[in-house]
């Protein structure tokens, strides 16, 4: 069930603002931040989410698809481009390493392989600058901040695409 909660918080993308409250104030927060879920049982649950959300992810690799793709955007938008240090969001960390080396290693092939489906993986305020290869965080001028601020997520090449060896190659396409 909360999983599946996650998955509908996700198909919100946009307004930026609007994403970002709903996605990590009122979904994510809940269950990982702001001492929730602490106990035995919590704990076993925020486990267990953490484990299907990476899978969903990690199985893009197999069969990418629209579903793991709005999952990845959702990871990637309430816990961000950067580990950042301190105990505030300890319960989430392991995924958010995992999640940002899957997309690190993933990302370029993804957007190769099916750019809508990659596309797919950005909320409002995040873009793939292809020749740059990295994933960029704007946040926009508001409030206080008078210029615009960037975070970026390096990314891999994509690994080269595996050659047909002559000998598998059968006789009547060679």
């Amino acid at each position: 069930m909360i999983f599946e909660v996650i998955f509908h918080a996700s198909a919100v993308r946009s307004p930026q603002w609007g994403c970002w409250t709903i996605q990590h104030n009122s979904v994510w927060g809940e269950l990982f931040n702001f001492n929730h879920l602490d106990g035995p049982a919590g704990k076993v649950l925020k486990f267990k989410v953490r484990r299907l959300l990476y899978d969903e992810i990690a199985d893009m690799k197999r069969f990418p698809n629209f579903k793991g793709a709005k999952i990845l955007g959702f990871c990637l938008n309430v816990m961000g481009l950067t580990v950042r240090q301190g105990n505030y969001d300890k319960d989430s960390r392991a995924l958010q390493r995992a999640v940002l080396a899957w997309t690190r290693k993933n990302f370029v092939w993804l957007h190769g392989y099916n750019p809508r489906v990659a596309e797919e993986c950005l909320v409002d305020g995040m873009t793939f600058d292809a020749e740059n290869r990295r994933l960029v965080r704007t946040s926009s001028v508001e409030g206080l901040r008078r210029a615009p601020s960037y975070v970026y997520l390096e990314l891999d090449p994509a690994p080269p695409a595996p050659e047909l060896d002559a000998a598998v190659i059968p006789e009547g396409n060679a």
